[in-house]
């Protein structure tokens, strides 16, 4: 009887797997698998994103995202082909091949794809699967980081953030750190920094306060140390309540400072957590029991800001 049964479970269960991973069940698949199969690029290509994203109904499937991929890139629509270098890149459906990545990345970047334009320069300016060439690798950002109109889109899942501001971000530093161009830097830095990318406002808010390609203004450093402050970047944290502490681009405070430093310390991990802790020691014997707490308050209520 126990066998009967085992057998009856063991047949339901292996028709119930087929039956959710064959695609064809898949209303989502059925309604472009067809076109796919009949060469239609966009069809191979949502096909490639239904297997690549996955879903509630349609299995995360790479190989198949890269199979399908391909044929779409294969007839040149430049979407598929910034995706297959993703999944080249990453390793995902495909043995990972930078040199490959680079390859499709260019494809697509040439027709003005800005997620490919900004990965092949990150491939240039790493030398990953292609000669290192800080030039080339400015010169595939600079064609990103000009598409204003993309800034705003939703972007890739299998890439960090937008890649217009990206590389916006990523051009600001490649002229600070390779060129010493602080004025080009601090250019891009606040393009990326208009689009609220925290980490450009805390390099924009260091230009500030240092003068370094921008001239000295404490209260515009304070400012942007501000905006990524309250997008929870720990070294914006620790930069503002420095400011707090010195009285500079705003009235010393250091119920403030504190509170800054506090949250520093709890969200960062190495140096930055070491000088967050050093810069709340220095500033906890200047409070009274009753400012201690204020402060308190103060990184509470922040907490339940960034909870809602």
């Amino acid at each position: 009887m126990v066998g009967v049964i085992f057998g009856v479970l063991s047949c339901t269960l292996t028709f119930f797997f087929f039956a959710r991973s064959n695609p064809r069940e898949s209303p989502e698949l059925v309604q472009v698998q067809s076109a796919a199969e009949q060469g239609d690029a966009v069809a191979q290509l949502r096909l490639g994103e239904l297997y690549r994203r996955g879903s509630r109904s349609v299995a995360q499937n790479y190989p198949g995202a890269a199979t399908w991929m391909r044929k779409a890139a294969d007839q040149g629509n430049a979407k598929a082909q910034a995706i297959l270098g993703i999944l080249y890149e990453q390793g995902l459906g495909v043995l990972q091949d930078y040199s490959e990545a680079a390859k499709w990345y260019a494809k697509a970047g040439d027709s003005g794809e800005s997620l490919a334009q900004f990965r092949l320069g990150t491939l240039y300016e790493s030398g990953q699967g292609i000669p290192q060439d800080y030039e080339q690798a400015a010169r595939w950002y600079q064609k990103a980081a000009e598409q204003e109109g993309a800034a705003a889109e939703p972007e890739d899942p299998g890439s960090q953030g937008n890649s217009v501001v990206n590389a916006q971000l990523f051009l600001g530093s490649l002229y600070a750190q390779v060129h010493q161009n602080y004025e080009e830097a601090a250019k891009w830095y606040r393009k990326a920094a208009d689009h609220g990318d925290h980490d450009a406002e805390v390099l924009l808010g260091k230009m500030y306060a240092t003068g370094q390609g921008l001239p000295r203004d404490y209260t515009e450093a304070v400012n942007w140390f501000r905006k990524a402050a309250m997008q929870g970047d720990p070294e914006a944290q620790l930069s503002l309540a420095a400011m707090y502490a010195g009285g500079q681009g705003v009235a010393r405070d250091f119920v403030q400072a504190y509170a800054w430093a506090n949250m520093a310390a709890v969200a960062s991990a190495d140096d930055t957590q070491k000088r967050a802790n050093a810069l709340r020691e220095k500033v906890a014997p200047r409070l009274n029991p009753a400012q201690m707490e204020q402060a308190r308050n103060l990184v509470e209520q922040w907490k339940a800001q960034k909870i809602q």
